[in-house]
Parts: structure tokens; C-alpha cells; sequence
């Protein structure tokens, strides 16, 4: 084998070093805690972690699942009314340092949310379905007969 092959495949076969992390994804729980303050040490060290986080220049990301899971675990399980949890989004979705996935996708989904009601996820789901092309979502959703909605 050729000694140039030789240390291609050397340098490969190398333990990779981890990249600088330049963003962190946040839990569900991590979000709750925060927005609760159900448990309030340990709400303070998410605080203190998330500071560490975003003075360091690390931007933190929430995902779609995340959004949904949080508002559902607000309405369901802590009786936040629709317009508490509009609140919490209207929040963090202006908070800096915090980044969301698909921005242009949450922000449709928001406002659709905020002018019709209805469920979180099912607007986010629209919205993310109408950005991929998608004209209506197919579902089995609400009490109506018709089981093709038309996206908003």
C-alpha cells in the first residue's frame, strides 16, 4: 500500500475530537422547570446552567416535539388556561439566546394559534406541512365529518 493510502486511512481510523459546542438543544423538563417554578432549586440551577450556557455564546435550540410536549404538560398537567400558555410561548419565543426550529414555521403556527385557538400541535403540524408544500393535512382530528383540513 502506498505510504500517502497508508496515512489517509490512519488519520481516519483517529479517535475524533469533540467540536466546540456551539448550540445546545433543551429538554422539555428543563423548559417546564423555568416556566413553573414548580421546584424552585432545582428551576435555579436550570437558571444557572442556561446563564453558563448563553454567556459562554452558546445559543440554545427547542425543537418542534419540545414546543408541543411543553404546552401540552402546561394545559394539562399545571391548568394553564390557552391564553397562560400563548403567554409562555409569546416569552420565549422573544427571549435571546434561545432558537427554535424552523423559526418561520413556529411563528406561522403561532399566529394561526393565537387568532383561531384550538390545539398547539395541530397548528405547528399545519404549519410545518404547509412549508413543506402540503396543501391540507389529512386527520382524524375534531369532531367534524371531514377528514381532510385545509391549512391555514
Amino acid at each position: 500500500m502506498p505510504q500517502q493510502k497508508k496515512r489517509a486511512l490512519q488519520n481516519r481510523s483517529r479517535p475524533h475530537q469533540h467540536p466546540v459546542i456551539q448550540m445546545l438543544a433543551l429538554d422539555t423538563h428543563v423548559l417546564v422547570r423555568l416556566v413553573t417554578d414548580d421546584d424552585p432549586a432545582q428551576a435555579q440551577r436550570m437558571q444557572e446552567a442556561l446563564d453558563v450556557e448563553l454567556a459562554a455564546g452558546r445559543e440554545c435550540l427547542v425543537g418542534h416535539i419540545v414546543l408541543c410536549e411543553l404546552i401540552w404538560v402546561l394545559g394539562c398537567l399545571y391548568d394553564h388556561s390557552q391564553a397562560q400558555c400563548q403567554q409562555t410561548m409569546t416569552i420565549l419565543l422573544g427571549f435571546v439566546g434561545l432558537r427554535f426550529e424552523s423559526m418561520p414555521t413556529v411563528v406561522a403556527a403561532f399566529k394561526v394559534w393565537q387568532r383561531e385557538g384550538g390545539d398547539w400541535a395541530d397548528h405547528l403540524i399545519g404549519a410545518q406541512m404547509k412549508a413543506l408544500g402540503c396543501e391540507a393535512v389529512l386527520t382524524l382530528d375534531h369532531s367534524v365529518p371531514v377528514v381532510k383540513r385545509r391549512i391555514a
